[in-house]
């Protein structure tokens, strides 16, 4: 066809593949209704082949031919009239089975033809639609407005932007390396405080079984370790946040964390500053000083600290909401893992009941049952640290994704700019108009009529559209 611009285009062609077999199982659009269809065919044609293998199959009486008696001459005819018999049957259900056959193919041909016939009709509504209605229809006019000198430009530019996009992601690296070193080494630190607590834990249980009665001893138990002015679950972690790991708790949440993400937002805001001032400087060189004007007052619009501080804000809130939950005290995490112990050891009665209150838990606390259950505390915790903190990375990704749209639609995409395209638009919409109006409006009956009664066009409509289709790509 000839173009708006004037220029040639081939003859496109929509190939459906009718001539292809194509199994029901491939048709995953089928609803219950066509499904149901396909079954029956196939439980007819199974029923064939079930017979035509038992007439295989059939055992026909042979007699010896050298005995000439009257019975077994009867015999002989018998059996040629069986094996006559049988030869129509397969005759028969052969033809049935090539019939029934046939009808399941051309039932999927059908319905595959239908399939197509609906894409089609969506792809000429959708077109029509979204040049009629002005909405964005880049990948529409694009292709009819590419002005080589622009081309090169945006080019450029576009090479510049993935440019950037490698540089903050090395620079990201840095920064993400060392919170991570230094979660690993708060981790290191805990895991030596949780050893600590677990070797004095034995002895916190003990001092507990001897201080008490049993009356009280029951009590602390019943209650998940915590009765009165007694707090045993304060006392088996007491410790555990203390020496190192206080001190680098502290650096890395209140001082390390704030301020290498400080950096690392200002790093950003560098490049991108040195990326958009090279991008402004080239489309300087154009002759079309147009596009260096609209690019030049588009730069004041960008605000990169507008959306990356928010994403800082985002990443150091997942982290207090982190600590908060923490509390600051392992003792919670610890009743927790420890209820059901608790009323275990509070379930004992009759005589002898203290001896064996007192045993269940020093047993609890012995061994490596102990050590694997403060292992689990730490894992805990680091698990939240590092969820914390893939949630704030998360945060940073969205606004640089956020960031670099921006700056593409802004500076690389502009031959597809509202205002450079308004002529051919309105030329397109014109010849839509005046070209294909009619066509329209009886395709758009029909689909609506197909539409109401969710089925597909019948034959007769289906052939008009198809070749009304056909028309307009020509």
């Amino acid at each position: 066809m000839i173009r708006i611009d004037g220029s040639m285009e081939s003859l496109l062609i929509v190939l459906t593949g009718a001539d292809v077999r194509v199994n029901e199982d491939q048709l995953h659009y089928l609803d219950a209704k066509q499904c149901h269809v396909i079954q029956k065919m196939r439980q007819a044609i199974d029923k064939l082949n079930d017979s035509l293998d038992e007439l295989e199959n059939m055992n026909i009486p042979t007699t010896p031919y050298d005995i000439a008696t009257f019975k077994e001459f009867a015999e002989r005819q018998q059996r040629a009239e069986l094996l006559q018999c049988r030869t129509a049957q397969k005759v028969e259900i052969t033809c049935q089975l090539r019939t029934e056959q046939a009808a399941k193919n051309t039932y999927l041909a059908h319905q595959r033809s239908a399939r197509v016939r609906e894409a089609f009709l969506q792809l000429y509504r959708q077109v029509y639609c979204n040049v009629s209605k002005k909405k964005e229809t880049k990948s529409f006019f694009s292709c009819l407005t590419r002005d080589p000198k622009l081309t090169a430009y945006e080019d450029a530019a576009r090479g510049l932007v993935e440019h950037l996009k490698d540089i903050i992601y090395a620079t990201r690296q840095t920064p993400e390396t060392k919170i991570h070193d230094y979660v690993n080494k708060l981790e290191r630190a805990l895991q030596i405080e949780a050893k600590n607590a677990a070797e004095n834990s034995l002895g916190i249980i003990k001092t507990l079984g001897s201080d008490f009665r049993y009356q009280t001893y029951r009590a602390i138990m019943r209650r998940d370790g915590e009765w009165r002015t007694t707090d045993l679950n304060e006392d088996l972690v007491d410790g555990m946040l203390d020496g190192t790991v206080s001190s680098v708790w502290h650096q890395f949440f209140n001082d390390f964390l704030k301020s290498e993400l400080e950096s690392l937002i200002t790093a950003i805001r560098d490049h991108h500053d040195v990326t958009i001032q090279s991008i402004k400087d080239r489309a300087k060189r154009k002759p079309k000083q147009r596009v260096g004007v609209c690019i030049e007052k588009k730069s004041d619009g960008i605000r990169p600290l507008g959306m990356l501080k928010p994403a800082k804000s985002d990443y150091l809130l997942s982290v207090q909401e982190m600590q908060r939950e923490f509390g600051g005290s392992f003792k919670g995490l610890l009743r927790d893992k420890l209820e059901v112990h608790y009323r275990c050891v509070a379930r004992q009665s009759g005589t002898g009941m203290f001896q064996r209150m007192k045993d269940i838990n020093e047993k609890k606390f012995s061994g490596q049952d102990v050590q694997e259950l403060y292992a689990e505390l730490v894992d805990e915790v680091m698990s939240a640290i590092r969820k914390a903190i893939t949630k704030g990375e998360n945060a940073l990704d969205t606004a640089l994704a956020q960031l670099y749209s921006y700056i593409e639609h802004t500076f690389v995409y502009t031959q597809d700019d509202d205002t450079m395209n308004k002529n051919p638009q309105k030329k397109m919409r014109i010849f839509l108009e005046e070209e294909y109006g009619k066509p329209l409006a009886e395709l758009t009956i029909i689909a609506d009529m197909c539409k109401e009664r969710n089925t597909t066009p019948v034959d007769s409509e289906a052939t008009a559209i198809t070749g009304q289709g056909v028309s307009m790509v020509q």
